[in-house]
């Protein structure tokens, strides 16, 4: 019996790294030009011998050492990564508030797997790390890249037009994000009161004008719209955007 392929891994690309070792099939390197294969973070030495030497020590003594240990991990660890972190970057990171994880794609795959899920929305700063995009490809999260400036470092400004879907309207302006509420511009001619009576007629969408947040006769007041998002889900965000996207004053 052939089972069925799960689609969204069927999407995503092939691993990168793999490809690339197939470049090497049939390649010979002269012995006074050797192959620097720098493709690749995964080191190439083993562990400090004396890591070596706890791990056995601890395999051999230790009766406990094949048992599920703490699922956030040890606490003396935790304690310790704590410590570090904080004297490292100045800031104040307690022992609760660390999980030791098997590497970096690990703690990776566990938060987005409690932030997101199928159909959500999550920005990557391109160049991305491919684990990450195949990974999200995977869980049917769609991956927004976030093209980095100077330095590689990431902009928060063009960040914050990537989030509540306002960077795929035109004209539209995303004044302010928080937990419930979205605050925006509209492109326009029109008083926001009148506008949000016709998104009612015409495109089935029911918001409040900006007038009614601001003091009578406020002129920027009547370019302004609010948005409520906290009791719609996913796919009614995306029919919102494409409403509004949709309607000609």
């Amino acid at each position: 019996m052939t089972l069925p392929l799960n689609p969204a891994m069927a999407a995503t690309e092939a691993p990168p790294v793999m490809e690339a070792r197939r470049w090497l099939e049939g390649v010979v390197f002269a012995p006074d030009r050797p192959l620097i294969n720098v493709s690749q973070a995964a080191p190439v030495d083993p562990p400090h011998e004396g890591l070596r030497q706890a791990l056995a020590d601890a395999a051999l003594n230790d009766p406990a050492a094949h048992l599920y240990g703490p699922v956030l991990g040890m606490d003396e660890l935790r304690a310790e990564v704590a410590a570090q972190w904080s004297a490292a970057y100045g800031g104040k990171v307690a022992a609760h508030e660390v999980a030791i994880t098997q590497g970096c794609n690990q703690a990776f795959a566990a938060v987005v797997a409690t932030l997101a899920g199928h159909g959500d929305e999550v920005i990557l700063p391109t160049p991305w790390y491919f684990n990450h995009k195949m990974w999200l490809d995977m869980q049917g999260v769609s991956a927004v890249a976030l093209p980095v400036g100077d330095g590689l470092i990431p902009d928060a400004g063009q960040a914050a037009a990537l989030v509540a879907g306002m960077a795929r309207l035109n004209g539209w302006k995303l004044l302010g994000c928080g937990a419930f509420f979205g605050y925006v511009e509209h492109p326009f001619d029109i008083p926001s009161p009148e506008l949000a009576r016709r998104l009612v007629r015409e495109a089935g969408v029911l918001l409040l004008p900006g007038t009614m947040f601001m003091p009578r006769g406020d002129a920027a007041a009547k370019r302004q719209l609010r948005i409520a998002f906290a009791n719609v889900d996913v796919l009614e965000i995306g029919q919102l955007i494409g409403r509004l996207s949709a309607f000609r004053a």
